[in-house]
């Protein structure tokens, strides 16, 4: 019985041992995927706040205006001097 023990203790200390080793071994892995995944969050995160920020110059009531203006021939409608009016008539009118 006591050999048996003994058997036992000597088996699990290296056991032991590799299944500590194993693990900080997956414990690194799976700490490098989430610095990349962090890293990869914070790069789209950045590129969607720049997407934005082009969407609001692009969308501006003034750009807007000024491309009516010298791409279509359109001009303001009414004392507002703002307001553009897009009418579609057919030939009939």
């Amino acid at each position: 019985m006591k050999r048996m023990i003994l058997i036992l203790l000597t088996i699990s200390i290296p056991v032991m041992l590799f299944l500590s080793i194993h693990q900080v071994y997956r414990y690194q892995v799976l700490e490098k995927e989430v610095a990349g995944l962090r890293n990869t969050q914070i790069e789209l995160f950045e590129s969607n706040k720049r997407m934005i920020a082009n969407i609001a110059i692009l969308s501006s009531p003034k750009r807007i205006a000024k491309i009516a203006r010298e791409s279509f021939g359109l001009e303001p409608e009414g004392a507002e001097g703002g307001v553009l009016r897009i009418v579609f008539r057919s030939e009939k009118d």
